[in-house]
């Protein structure tokens, strides 16, 4: 884990393959128990972010509200699809977005085309949607194909404890 993190605060929740709230500086890494069905549609527009450049934009003003990840939590642990939808959101959506209006349109469509939410995910530019229906889903990933090259279809996979 302290390897991990010399490498970039991300990693050790990327090496941890499972679901997890992540704490402190990405170094308290705490399983979420989760058997929730749903579907994610990736939605990767064709130009870069810098992480770097846009933390240094960043102030306490210009940041969007607060998600409420403990309601992501509890709707994972609870088997409530809804809670996760209604706690999902990224505060540096607003910043990034405020240079790269094309992730509020790619994020306006996939709620349009049927997404049940919708957020930036990191720093950007990379947005996604989440489905209750791999149904919806495939409709949804059809649908924004028209409107960026880079999209995908994933969906969740627990690894047994």
């Amino acid at each position: 884990m302290d390897l991990a993190l010399d490498l970039d605060e991300d990693v050790p929740f990327c090496i941890w393959s499972q679901v997890a709230e992540v704490r402190g500086r990405g170094n308290e890494v705490i399983p979420v128990a989760n058997n929730l069905t749903f579907y994610v549609v990736v939605v990767k527009p064709d130009f870069p972010v810098s992480t770097r450049k846009l933390m240094r934009q960043v102030t306490l003003e210009n940041l969007g509200p607060r998600p409420d990840h403990q309601l992501v939590i509890n709707g994972l642990t609870q088997n409530n699809y809804d809670q996760v939808v209604a706690g999902m959101g990224n505060v540096l959506e607003a910043v990034t977005a405020r240079q790269y209006p094309e992730i509020l349109r790619l994020k306006q469509k996939l709620l349009q085309f049927g997404a049940d939410g919708a957020a930036m995910s990191g720093s950007g530019p990379t947005v996604y949607g989440l489905c209750a229906s791999e149904s919806r889903a495939k409709h949804v990933l059809n649908s924004m194909r028209g409107f960026c090259q880079e999209v995908y279809l994933c969906q969740p996979y627990y690894l047994a404890e």
